[in-house]
């Protein structure tokens, strides 16, 4: 079996190759588990499917289709979570309505959830369906930004070099 990249990490090889890794999370936080890292994944879109759930009508947002992405990542979160031993948080509970804008802060709190852990994570089979579900995330907060009328992608590329 090859070493996970917090091994690679802790014995000093593959330094450059997991450099962007390291600046994803504090030193302290990479040592919280793949378990630990789902269930607060797993969190974020309970909390997500409640949020579109309960969005006050207005500005024109799919919520049921993205409360149902929220549902169905929570699922497969859910059996990822089980099948290292651990245990799904509690659903959290919400009273009222839910606006396009508290969804759209909801929707960066996860796109940031989501960076950490890929970051973090010890088990790299688990990639592809952080990347997938935190890509769709993006995508609603593009809506979103669009239904309040703002820039759909404000600094999206900030930074990045173009070869």
């Amino acid at each position: 079996m090859s070493p996970s990249r917090r091994e690679l990490l802790r014995a000093g090889r593959g330094v450059a190759a997991a450099a962007p890794l390291t600046r994803a999370a504090p030193a302290a936080a990479q040592e919280r588990s793949d378990g630990d890292l789902l269930r607060g994944l797993l969190g974020v879109e309970q909390e997500a499917a409640l949020v579109y759930g309960t969005l006050r009508p207005g500005p024109p947002v799919p919520a049921r289709l993205f409360r149902e992405q929220s549902r169905e990542h929570a699922r497969g979160l859910g059996i990822a979570l089980r099948n290292r031993g651990g245990r799904e948080p509690r659903p959290p509970a919400r009273v009222g309505r839910a606006s396009p804008a508290h969804a759209l802060e909801l929707e960066l709190q996860a796109l940031a959830a989501y960076h950490r852990a890929v970051g973090e994570l010890g088990d790299a089979s688990l990639l592809p369906t952080l990347a997938s579900i935190m890509a769709n995330h993006g995508q609603h907060a593009v809506v979103l930004r669009q239904a309040l009328r703002r820039d759909p992608l404000p600094s999206a590329f900030a930074g990045a070099r173009v070869r």
